[in-house]
């Protein structure tokens, strides 16, 4: 009371000091699952916590939630007997929210804690409609987080619709994410349970094959190809993105490697498989070669050594992908100086302007079936 009385600005430094650090060590005891400190800090007379105002006021990375409650905090982690205690006894709500509006059973479905996601769900009556600020419903971080059972249960139980997306995210689908994500076994059951392999996601209209190759997930890329129903119709839906340049592109070196060796020679008519050469159709495929000129000038060389890719026609992509900048300022410039003299006909002449920048960006300077042409044209 003197030390009040005479400083008390020190004081108030002191409780608030105490309050931090037992916040601090509230989660610490939350994340190692340590009911009974928790109990211990929430109950303590001196310093009391109310579970549903504390926030831990941090970014973590993915899988923990930022700025959370103790309760999400509890369901990310798996922590039954605290989220129990939490909810029961100690004063916590179902509508608590994290910094991106995710909620404890969002948090449980995303990382595949079964036993918590259905305490939650069945017992504590957790609102299963809700979505993140992301646009992310509880299915679709079911499917992220890889879990058939909860995945399962909220299509057939929950009511969930397979063919919601995301709303602000790519706008993906159920099926979409778990083809994104690797997670085959749900990936299939999807498919058996009113999703279709032609679903696209809405920001740059990829199938399940081009979101899996673009990332990697040879598992799903070897199902579609080889054992889904329509699943070799989808090596050719989308002819300006094909799935093996997607591959090269981000370097996915054994989804690549696949595609090229296996998936189109399997998409080949059986009259054509024998005379088809790869080589001979990579390197007339433009997305491919400008692909595979933004890779790693080790896996340039790794797919020339193997015959995937002719050096000549690597190395005049490379040059021709480097000087598109300088093409694009002469076509702004000779813009700019219609505009100055010839006022009156430059709307007319902006059009075949623009129109001839895309013709050389599409055909002369990616694709060396024109390079010839183009070389003589010039």
């Amino acid at each position: 009371w003197i030390l009040f009385e005479s400083h008390p600005s020190l004081v108030s430094k002191m409780i608030l000091s105490t309050m931090a650090e037992n916040i601090q060590l509230l989660f610490a005891a939350i994340t190692r699952g340590d009911l009974a400190t928790v109990k211990s800090l929430i109950n303590n007379n001196t310093c009391p916590l109310d579970p549903h105002k504390v926030r831990d006021g941090l970014r973590h990375p993915f899988g923990t939630p930022d700025n959370s409650t103790p309760l999400i905090r509890a369901a990310a982690e798996g922590h039954l007997p605290i989220v129990q205690w939490l909810l029961n006894e100690a004063g916590s709500q179902l509508r608590e929210r994290d910094a991106e509006n995710f909620d404890a059973v969002h948090w449980a479905a995303l990382n595949a804690h079964l036993e918590v996601f259905m305490w939650l769900a069945k017992d504590a009556g957790a609102d299963l409609t809700t979505r993140s600020n992301m646009g992310f419903t509880v299915l679709l971080d079911a499917v992220r987080g890889g879990c058939l059972p909860i995945v399962q249960w909220l299509v057939e139980k929950g009511g969930a619709d397979v063919k919601e997306r995301d709303r602000t995210g790519p706008g993906a689908t159920a099926l979409l994410w778990a083809s994104w994500k690797g997670h085959l076994h749900i990936f299939q059951w999807l498919l058996d349970h009113g999703s279709d392999i032609t679903e696209w996601e809405l920001r740059n209209k990829f199938d399940s094959l081009r979101l899996a190759a673009m990332h990697g997930k040879l598992n799903i890329v070897k199902w579609i190809v080889e054992e889904a129903e329509g699943g070799l119709s989808l090596l050719h839906s989308s002819p300006e993105h094909p799935p093996f340049c997607l591959a090269a592109t981000h370097a996915q070196i054994p989804t690549l490697k696949y595609l090229l060796l296996d998936a189109w020679w399997l998409a080949l008519p059986l009259d054509r498989r024998e005379e088809s050469n790869i080589t001979e159709l990579s390197n007339r495929d433009a997305h491919f070669l400008t692909g595979v000129a933004k890779m790693e000038p080790t896996l340039q060389q790794m797919l020339i050594s193997d015959g995937w890719v002719d050096h000549d026609n690597l190395v005049w992509t490379i040059k021709q992908h480097n000087q598109f900048p300088m093409v694009f300022r002469w076509v702004c410039g000779l813009t700019l100086w219609c505009l100055s003299v010839h006022k009156k006909n430059t709307m007319l002449l902006l059009p075949e302007l623009v129109a001839t920048m895309f013709q050389f960006w599409s055909s002369a300077a990616f694709s060396p079936r024109f390079r010839h042409q183009y070389q003589a044209t010039t």
